[in-house]
């Protein structure tokens, strides 16, 4: 197959920093002490939807969903399970790029989320996109919302378009780290991305190759249990901000350490102490995180 595009896959065996679509109009790498920089997840995080699964329920339907979670629970990795499916869609024609393109736009991102991201970007805070979705899924979605530019720096599974020999157009999606980049990480991520990993060689280099952890706070929102790593890893993460009802919230928050642990507020109310190295924060929808993570932005922190 011919490559027509790709999105920067930069990564090697020595384990070299993987940026992936740092967008031109984004606010600069933060230099200021008092900056902040804003880490989303994407899934049930910015969207309020698993763009994964919307595709292939799209394609498939639900039974295609039953099956990609089965598998996946039977120790597959789930962005090759996707890709594999999105690949199986292409050939049998059962899926254009045109049509991809939307089902993603589909994908419901709730207002406040929206304004949320507009005022980070005006505010100057950084925003990071560490997701286990691919480069297309997430530029086309926050394109077709009009929120693009408040994203400085995508880091996820990349994806290229294709040509085959039958000059059909088609979505390959490779893992962002594996054998090529392997991570030792001692939580069980996938092996395709420990968000831990990836979010310390951001830290450690970020795109103009500058150190910006030791001159900025962290702020971590996310819904599933791989989010887990960043939040529980010492001096990684500020605050992490849980969504109520999901995975992450199940594992992290209801089971609460009586004796240490960082302290859990749900709705503005004290709950009691984690297992994670931050202050957690749960919210429940785009309002909740639109209040909860601006609240934490107006503070000012040096760390």
């Amino acid at each position: 197959m011919q490559a027509l595009y790709g999105h920067a896959i930069t990564s090697n065996t020595q384990g070299s920093l993987v940026v992936v679509a740092q967008h031109p109009r984004a606010p600069p790498t933060p230099t200021d002490p008092q900056s902040t920089v804003v880490v989303f997840d994407f899934d049930w995080t910015l969207i309020d939807a698993d763009s994964d699964e919307l595709c292939v329920r799209a394609v498939g339907g639900d039974a295609a969903v039953e099956s990609l979670r089965d598998r996946y629970a039977r120790g597959g990795v789930w962005c090759e399970l996707v890709a594999a499916e999105i690949a199986t869609a292409f050939e049998t024609h059962d899926l254009t790029l045109a049509t991809l393109a939307a089902i993603l736009k589909s994908a419901p991102m709730h207002p406040q989320t929206l304004a949320l991201l507009r005022d980070l970007r005006d505010r100057g805070c950084t925003v990071v996109v560490l997701s286990d979705a691919n480069t297309y899924f997430i530029e086309t979605i926050l394109a077709a919302y009009g929120v693009r530019d408040c994203v400085h720096t995508i880091i996820t599974n990349p994806s290229s378009l294709m040509r085959t020999a039958s000059l059909r157009e088609v979505l390959a999606v490779a893992p962002l780290q594996g054998a090529h980049d392997p991570h030792t990480c001692p939580r069980a991520c996938p092996s395709n991305l420990c968000k831990s990993a990836m979010l310390q060689r951001w830290l450690a280099k970020g795109p103009s190759q500058e150190s910006v952890r030791l001159m900025s706070r962290v702020l971590y929102v996310g819904d599933g249990t791989n989010d887990l790593c960043p939040m529980a890893s010492p001096g990684l993460v500020d605050v992490g901000f849980v969504r109520h009802g999901k995975s992450l919230y199940r594992r992290m928050v209801a089971a609460l350490q009586p004796d240490n642990g960082m302290p859990v507020v749900e709705s503005g109310e004290w709950v009691g102490p984690s297992a994670v190295a931050c202050k957690a924060v749960v919210w429940r929808d785009g309002t909740d995180l639109y209040q909860f993570v601006m609240a934490e932005v107006d503070k000012v922190t040096i760390v």
